[in-house]
């Protein structure tokens, strides 16, 4: 029995003159299919009159299908309509400020050591989200302030955050002193902090980042609630996952990568075919569904970085899985250097933030070498990466308004390659090469107008564009004659065989690029006891590949059973996506209590794409709404204890890339003749070609629905976070597997003597015989299904001061269920009578790869900090209790299956005593479903670091310094011994 969820009709209450009232109904969802059907919004007048400032109602009812049904023509002049009327709600609902008494806030930046004023220092009230940025003197005001209690925040590149609290019932002016970051502050964050008062989000400062020592952006996970430290390979794609044991593909797709505002995409990129898939070089280099590769993605550049694991803000798009937001570094700063070396990777960074003076702007300039082996004993296999950053920003005051404009140029190179050593591959060669450079510019500015109604408009835009060029040089030994794969059409044809040994060489120019824009808008305010934020937007993306993609000789194919062929990609079309996102964040102080609202939409389409695609003239519509409640301060046992329950629901949506949609077509080579005689000059091939459209037209977006609950508390000084969450992704993208069956004539090589022979002999000489087989090839499509569930904790202690020592815990129970919704199609690698089984076997679902994991983790960590010795060491005890592996127990009898000729019958009973049906039967182990247990898995890191005078840092750490692994028993039986070897590092950094 389906589920009814209700209409949500949520009544606003405006001056008399506006009753609007917005109703969101969510249709019925089917247990069949366990999915959410398309979202529709309605509106409606009300005169219903209510008394309060805000009020939400809830009105239920049932959903009519057939009364959806007959509107569905219309549907797209109704999407805009209602779209249109949601931004116009949204507006309508800027408070109106009441007639009390307000007041001022004012003061002067100071840097402690000097007494000298700091200017471009962002200063807000968080409350009320006004900010403003310190002129030449280091002063800032702001006007109009109603009386009450907001938090004052002030931060600059290199200095340590200031935060306090005032109580506003008089004007306000203080000095604040801001004191660089080094080792002789009092207080330092090394690990990740949970963002306040939101759900699933991760910060990791600048001072956590350079405690660490990373090589990349993928060591930075180590700090996140049930991640621990992982060896990271350069050699291969490194993609992320979030919440979840085990990894899978969609994870990685569907997490946005975010820049200062704006958006990484690979989605232009075409650099996975079936051509390049079949090299064993290039396993886990093809970078199609695998999201942002982190090995690009450099860290000595960031200032922070935010983790959103849960549910993001609505300003966030094409997305399912979480947001990775990075700040990178703008303002004045030293002359930085860094040098690191550890096993397998050596890292070189400089950069400097100069101050042009007399409000020129700053200038910020930075390049970072990496180099990574991934044996230090040999050189067949390296990562090479550069990334170097020039960037300018200055702010204009106009009048109490402040304008921001910041300007980027940045280009990153990265080479990876591979070759196998000729002495040790029977003197073949075999080489790969794949050279990556980006060229990314990119323009912002932000206006800040302050007042009663503080408003802030942004606007974004950036073009960026790569080559990548990947090369493949093999020798390729033939085991038996093939024919030279050269047709580009369909037919019949006399072919020429391959020689049996020849060089080949293959290069993909890969080019794409991408052009974003995007405009924000937001209102801020205050009424009484209410504070607002309203925030709204638009983006638009172009993705278009100019490469001439894959290039080689047809007649020496690296590989020759692949059937590729060569492939442009300049040919094929742009696409565009189209956002729009409005958002609210309600604040209400009721005494002591506090209540956050923040409901938000986002709509997203994919303006000119084909006519041919199902999701041409379609709009995707992700709700999502968070709401916090934080309870009145009270005592326990001498204790203040401040609690805040949170909850958040969403949907999000991702968005298919260009290589999914316009997929290279596949060649057959079907030979119906090879008369290969010993005389060269008497040999015959006849081939026949056919070519199969492998675009999915009715491919769709990436949708996933997340719930979530959680727990903040402040125990005194202590800090407790628990969050509890459910995601469900039904409509992953997978790479499946496809069959056609295709007749043709096979002429019998013995039907002709060769010994009157003196040319090659015409195929109307020999006998024929009809033959159909089946070929199959791979499509991406939507069916993978991925269901998460856990818990995240961390608790942070205050600092003990007899040990100047603050203890973290943290670490998640994580249980992830993999499953593929789509028909399995098996062809068994049988020979029967000479040539191949001629069945394939069709089961309900895949359920060879449905799958369930589990692990539950906690890491202990103790950092201890001494100011006067300018030292930070932190020990961590990071624990994997158990992890869990189970296939989920299926019946391996075929619902059907199909012939040669691509005919598909039933499976029935009676199949299953046939002698050669009955082989599409899967058998199993007695073990094969019993559950796979991995005992408790331990290991000690160490990491210190120590300032040496005021310009240099010496930093060391040892990862997997003890280890307790101990040994265990696989299902088989087996005995499986575990080991880990120590890996360590070291780094010098220079600051001038």
């Amino acid at each position: 029995m389906g589920i009814d969820a209700p209409d949500l009709l949520l009544y606003f209450c405006l001056p008399k003159q506006y009753h609007i009232a917005l109703k969101l109904h969510i249709p019925q969802i089917s247990d069949e299919t366990n999915r959410v059907s398309e979202r529709q919004f309605f509106w409606k007048n009300t005169k219903k009159q209510v008394s309060c400032r805000s009020t939400i109602l809830c009105e239920y009812s049932a959903f009519d299908n057939k009364k959806y049904l007959n509107r569905k023509n219309n549907w797209l002049l109704e999407q805009k309509v209602k779209y249109t009327l949601i931004f116009l709600l949204f507006s309508l609902l800027t408070p109106y400020s009441s007639a009390q008494q307000s007041q001022s806030v004012s003061g002067t930046i100071l840097e402690k050591a000097s007494n000298n004023p700091i200017q471009y220092v962002a200063v807000g009230l968080k409350e009320l989200n006004r900010w403003q940025y310190s002129n030449n003197s280091g002063k800032f005001t702001f006007q109009n302030i109603p009386a009450g209690t907001y938090t004052l925040v002030a931060h600059c590149l290199g200095y340590t955050p200031f935060e306090t609290t005032i109580d506003l019932q008089t004007n306000w002016t203080q000095t604040i002193m801001l004191q660089r970051l080094d080792l002789r502050i009092q207080e330092v964050i090394v690990t990740a902090t949970e963002k306040a008062n939101e759900t699933g989000t991760s910060v990791i400062n600048r001072q956590a980042m350079q405690h660490l020592q990373p090589s990349g952006f993928g060591d930075l996970l180590e700090l996140l609630p049930g991640y621990r430290w992982e060896k990271q390979n350069l050699s291969e794609i490194n993609s992320i996952k979030l919440r979840q044991a085990g990894d899978d593909l969609n994870t990685a797709y569907g997490t946005s990568f975010y820049v200062d505002g704006i958006p990484l995409s690979s989605d232009a990129s075409m650099q996975g075919n079936n051509l390049a898939e079949s090299g064993l070089k290039l396993k886990n280099r093809i970078n199609v569904a695998n999201g942002i590769d982190m090995r690009q993605v450099p860290t000595d550049d960031i200032e922070q970085v935010e983790i959103v694991r849960g549910i993001p803000s609505a300003r966030q798009g094409n997305l399912s899985t979480g947001a990775v937001i990075i700040k990178r570094k703008w303002g004045e700063s030293p002359l930085s250097a860094r040098a690191k070396t550890d096993l397998k990777n050596k890292v070189f960074a400089i950069s400097k933030g100069i101050n042009l003076g007399n409000h020129k702007g700053i200038l910020n300039i930075g390049t970072e070498l990496l180099h990574y082996k991934d044996d230090p004993r040999s050189p067949l296999q390296t990562y090479l990466r550069n990334q170097s950053s020039l960037r300018y920003s200055n702010h204009y005051s106009i009048g109490q308004s402040t304008l921001s404009v910041k300007t980027g140029l940045d280009y990153l190179l990265t080479i990876d390659k591979e070759k196998e050593d000729p002495e040790l591959n029977y003197g073949m060669k075999d080489e790969y090469r794949a050279e990556r450079s980006r060229m990314d510019f990119s323009v912002q500015s932000d206006l800040h107008i302050p007042g009663d109604v503080s408003k802030n408009l942004e606007f974004r835009i950036k073009a960026s564009h790569t080559q990548n060029t990947l090369t493949r040089d093999r020798l390729v030994a033939l085991t038996g004659p093939q024919p030279i794969p050269a047709s580009m059409e369909e037919g019949k044809y006399y072919a020429e065989y391959l020689p049996s040994r020849y060089e080949a060489s293959f290069e993909r120019d890969d080019q794409p690029f991408q052009l974003f824009a995007s405009l924000d808008f937001s209102l801020s305010g205050n009424v009484h006891n209410l504070t607002h934020q309203f925030n709204s937007g638009v983006d638009w993306q172009t993705l278009k590949n100019f490469g001439k993609g894959d290039i080689f000789d047809a007649s020496r194919p690296i590989f020759p059973t692949n059937g590729g062929r060569p492939y442009d990609f300049s040919d094929i079309p742009a696409m565009h996506t189209l956002s729009f996102y409005a958002e609210e964040e309600l604040n209400f102080n009721m005494g002591k209590h506090h209540l956050k609202v923040r409901p938000g939409i986002r709509i997203q389409m994919l303006p000119g794409i084909s006519k041919d695609f199902d999701m041409q003239g379609k709009v995707y519509t992700d709700l999502r709404g968070h709401i916090g409640y934080t309870l009145p301060k009270f005592q326990v046992a001498g204790q203040e204890i401040k609690l805040t329950l949170h909850a958040a629901m969403g949907e999000m949506t991702r968005m298919p890339a260009l290589a999914m949609l316009y997929p290279q077509q596949e060649y057959f080579d079907i030979v119906e003749l090879n008369y290969y005689s010993q005389t060269p000059e008497l040999r015959q091939l006849y081939v026949m070609t056919e070519i199969e459209d492998r675009t999915n037209y009715s491919i769709r977006p990436v949708r996933n629905l997340k719930k979530e609950i959680g727990l903040n508390a402040k125990i005194g000084k202590t800090k407790v976070m628990l969050s509890l969450f459910d995601e469900y992704l039904n409509d992953g993208i997978l790479s499946a597997a496809n069959f056609v069956s295709y007749t043709y004539n096979y002429y019998d090589p013995a039907s002709v003597s060769s010994k009157n022979l003196t040319t090659p002999p015409a195929i109307d000489l020999f006998s024929a015989e009809e033959r159909s087989r089946l070929f199959s090839y791979r499509q991406h499509i939507n069916g993978s299904e991925l269901h998460k569930q856990g818990l995240e904790y961390q608790i942070i202690s205050p600092k003990i001061r007899t040990l100047n020592t603050r203890i973290t815990i943290s670490g998640a129970w994580f249980k992830t269920r993999y499953h593929i919704s789509l028909p399995e199609y098996e062809r068994r690698s049988i020979v029967y009578q000479g040539t191949e089984y001629p069945y394939v076997g069709i089961f309900a679902m895949d359920d060879s790869e449905s799958e369930r994991k589990e692990l539950f983790n906690t890491n202990l960590r103790f950092d201890t900090h001494l100011p006067q010795h300018r030292l930070l060491l932190t020990l961590a005890l990071q624990t994997t209790w158990y992890q869990k592996q189970q296939y989920l127990p299926y019946d391996g009898t075929p619902v059907a299956y199909m012939d040669n000729k691509g005919n598909i019958y039933p499976y029935t009973e009676a199949d299953q005593e046939d002698p050669l049906l009955k082989l599409l039967t899967r058998t199993f182990t007695p073990y094969h479903f019993d559950e796979q247990k991995k005992p408790i898995d331990m290991g000690v890191n160490i990491k210190v670091s120590k300032e040496i005078g005021n310009h240099l840092t010496f930093a060391f750490f040892v990862n997997r310094l003890i280890n307790y692994l101990p040994d265990y028993k696989l299902r088989t039986g087996a005995t499986y011994l575990r080991s880990e070897q120590p890996y360590f590092g070291m780094e010098l950094k220079f600051n001038i």
